[in-house]
């Protein structure tokens, strides 16, 4: 038989085991509740949804997928002729790529009424933001379109600027719809296209001619979608030309680079044609089936921005000519969805919006990827959801989330009213 003081040597260690096991038993209820919302948060958002949902959530996610691992594959190289961190380029990439797919997630869930009235004043912020980099920028490579944050780090305004663009647009236009044929300085579409005119003032001043190239594609298209008559469509696309050859004789270097590239075999003592030479020869080295994943020997300072512009490159390198196709074929599959849903849209807000950001991802892989063949002269546009870039992947996948969030209503599925915070009967 134990003697008292064993019993009371024995009690603490009870008590002790007993708050282990509650703060066990805590820990898992706390995890359990954290699962169980996550799932629900999951089922709500992508289950059940319509076969255009998921193959365009499956598309978006192949086209990540392939940005994350090349971006691993090319950046390592540059960081680690830097000095610094071989991983510090993709770990900031996989960071902006779950904030960008959660971002993606939460607009996806998002209501007509959520983005009538977010539109003007994301806008407004927008090109407020794009403006101040003209006076407090950072300057990369000629181009004063970054901005720096303390703890976000440096930004591209522009890039949210396009999908704040194109909400705006596609909800002022569809209110001018009934008078879109009348001219007029109030009662046409000019006040509609007003804030993207400024918008890309600011852009245009920022040098940034890549990107004004692909507001302007973005404005023409969504401008004809809404019903714009070719008598005034015509002004507005000869204008944008017009833009366009004035920005480039005004930029001395873009000229050099646009004369370079009309005369490719005349003498280049400057080199200017050396980045477009250097992307063809790293096509050319991958052939049929490329030289192996992580194999390039162009990307080792023979290709300058090879983990952003040129990533293109490096894929036809190392997957040659079935890599890049399959690629290519990823974004025209992700054209064609958005077709589909186009098509599946009544509302014509919606259909402005999906056009306008088909628009954009589209022709900015159509532009990139002509760039890397020599197609186009050098405009310094990253390839969408694959280049490295985090306000590129976040503003892209922002925007992909516009389009879930139409298909959700479209297919019925919209998201069930939340419950009263009342007592349960």
């Amino acid at each position: 038989m134990a003697s008292r003081n064993q019993v009371r040597q024995a009690r603490p260690k009870v008590r002790g085991a007993a708050r282990v096991g509650t703060r066990q038993r805590g820990l898992k209820q706390d995890l359990g509740r954290l699962r169980s919302g996550a799932d629900g948060f999951i089922g709500s958002t992508f289950r059940g949804q319509s076969f255009e949902f998921r193959l365009l959530l499956a598309i978006t996610l192949a086209l990540v997928g392939i940005g994350l691992v090349m971006v691993l594959d090319a950046s390592y190289v540059t960081d680690l002729s830097s000095g610094g961190n071989p991983f510090a380029t993709f770990s900031r990439q996989l960071e902006i790529a779950i904030g960008g797919l959660l971002a993606m997630a939460l607009i996806s869930r998002a209501s007509h009424d959520f983005f009538e009235r977010v539109a003007t004043p994301f806008t407004l912020g927008a090109v407020i933001v794009q403006g101040l980099t003209y006076f407090i920028g950072v300057n990369v490579n000629g181009n004063k379109s970054w901005i720096r944050i303390p703890v976000l780090g440096q930004i591209q305004p522009s890039e949210f600027l396009k999908i704040a663009l194109i909400l705006n647009l596609a909800l002022l236009l569809e209110k001018q719809a009934p008078v879109l044929q009348e001219w007029g300085w109030k009662h046409n579409w000019l006040p509609a296209v007003r804030m993207t005119l400024i918008g890309m003032f600011f852009v245009g001043i920022g040098k940034d001619m890549g990107t004004l190239i692909i507001m302007a594609i973005i404005l023409v298209v969504v401008i004809s979608m809404a019903g714009l008559n070719w008598h005034y469509l015509k002004w507005v696309i000869l204008a944008a030309i017009l833009g366009g050859m004035l920005g480039i004789v005004s930029g001395p270097s873009r000229l050099a680079r646009t004369i370079a590239w009309l005369n490719p075999n005349a003498p280049d003592p400057q080199d200017i044609n050396w980045q477009a030479k250097h992307g063809i020869w790293a096509l050319a080295a991958g052939g049929f089936t490329g030289v192996g994943f992580g194999k390039s020997t162009l990307k080792w300072s023979w290709i300058p921005e090879v983990d952003n512009d040129y990533i293109f490159a490096v894929i036809g390198e190392e997957f040659g000519l079935i890599g890049a196709a399959v690629v290519i074929g990823l974004f025209v599959a992700l054209a064609l969805t958005m077709f589909r849903i186009l098509g599946r849209t009544r509302e014509l807000w919606a259909r402005l919006a999906i056009g306008g950001v088909m628009a954009w991802i589209t022709f900015q892989a159509i532009v990139n990827i002509s760039v890397v063949l020599s197609m186009l002269p050098v405009l310094g546009v990253p390839l969408p959801m694959i280049s490295s870039g985090g306000s590129s992947l976040l503003a892209n996948l922002m925007a992909i989330g516009v389009v879930l969030s139409i298909e959700r209503h479209n297919s019925g599925m919209a998201l069930p009213p939340r419950r009263s915070k009342g007592r349960r009967r």
